[in-house]
């Protein structure tokens, strides 16, 4: 059986409000939150799913967090929490699916941040420097180019 892949953008951040792109990785507004626990509300695919990657930007982990709280394992969340579920879908923190622009609103905090902000994710798994807008991760339309080429090759491989 052929896997089936869901493509789901962030739900609203505090630049796309403020406007304030000087911003260094926003985070959620209260209304980003509202939308992404509806996102978890009306996905019709839930229990057909067994991988969720994501951005290491917070606004894209925020959404993933909320929106898929019932699908994800339990292990991602405070045990307290009453979040996630046994044996539930894996998650990974994917840099190459980072925004394009080098502006500090798409750009991702440091490993340090998002391991204090979302210490049960692994983020200390991320390449060193996976923020830095430069190589790689610049923004040039050739740069783009190739992560984009690469994860469809590895989404291809892996789960398709």
């Amino acid at each position: 059986m052929a896997s089936k892949v869901h493509l789901v953008r962030h739900a609203e951040s505090v630049h796309n409000v403020t406007h304030d792109f000087s911003q260094l990785d926003p985070e959620l507004t209260p209304l980003g939150l509202q939308q992404a626990t509806g996102l978890g509300q009306l996905f019709p695919y839930a229990p057909q799913v067994g991988v969720i990657i994501t951005s290491p930007l917070k606004r894209a982990v925020q959404t993933t967090l909320t929106a898929f709280s019932h699908i994800l394992d339990k292990r991602y969340f405070d045990p307290d929490s009453g979040y996630g579920v046994e044996n539930g879908a894996a998650l990974f923190l994917e840099p190459d699916l980072q925004e394009r622009s080098a502006l500090p609103c798409d750009t991702g905090s440091p490993t340090r941040v998002l391991d204090a902000a979302f210490p049960r994710l692994g983020v200390q798994d991320l390449a060193e420097g996976w923020q830095v807008k430069e190589d790689f991760y610049s923004p040039a339309d050739e740069a783009v180019e190739e992560r984009a080429q690469k994860m469809r090759s590895r989404i291809a491989a892996v789960f398709i």
